[in-house]
């Protein structure tokens, strides 16, 4: 069986088309993260490894080691050197119905701190924040596939946590098969 590493481009199809995922970073003491490339596709594209290196809609710490050899399909390799560096800041969202909370700090060392409530929509954070795309914490695997499925960027923050009535419906749906 072949043996997954960062640097690695993945496919999960949901309902809505596939999903580009890129096993983009290995951190020491912090674990794996994957990029969440934009956009639903109705087939994988041809150039996915390209796709792979640009925008990302979000970064999250996930098990890749487990989920690339369960749910995901194995696309091709990039050269390492080539991904993204990794993003100074990170934010945390809480949601609280219409608004949420922020908290904003910087990824291994969370010395800088800051805190702005508004929208999900991320249009309360300074403009130097507004397009951070990497998610504080680890998600299980059945709420990772919700973010995949339900199209999760930085920009709809209230898509962040399912509710339990939609978590159980991902839980019956994909449980087993992870």
């Amino acid at each position: 069986m072949k043996r997954y590493k960062v640097g690695d481009v993945f496919s999960f199809k949901t309902e809505n088309g596939y999903r580009i995922l890129l096993w983009a970073y290995r951190i020491e003491k912090f674990g794996d993260y994957v990029r969440v490339l934009p956009g639903f596709y109705d087939t994988i594209p041809d150039n996915a490894l390209d796709i792979a290196l640009g925008e990302c809609s979000f970064i999250m710490s996930t098990w890749m080691t487990r989920i690339s050899k369960t749910i995901l399909t194995y696309i091709g390799s990039v050269n390492v050197s080539d991904i993204p560096k990794m993003p100074e800041y990170q934010i945390n969202y809480s949601d609280y119905g219409k608004t949420g909370r922020y908290e904003v700090s910087e990824f291994k060392c969370a010395q800088r701190f800051f805190v702005y409530e508004g929208p999900p929509d991320s249009s309360c954070l300074p403009e130097q924040f507004r397009e951070i795309n990497l998610v504080n914490g680890s998600v299980d695997l059945v709420w990772f596939i919700y973010l995949l499925t339900e199209g999760f960027d930085n920009k709809h923050w209230d898509l962040l946590y399912p509710g339990k009535r939609k978590y159980e419906v991902y839980w019956e749906k994909y449980n087993k098969l992870i």
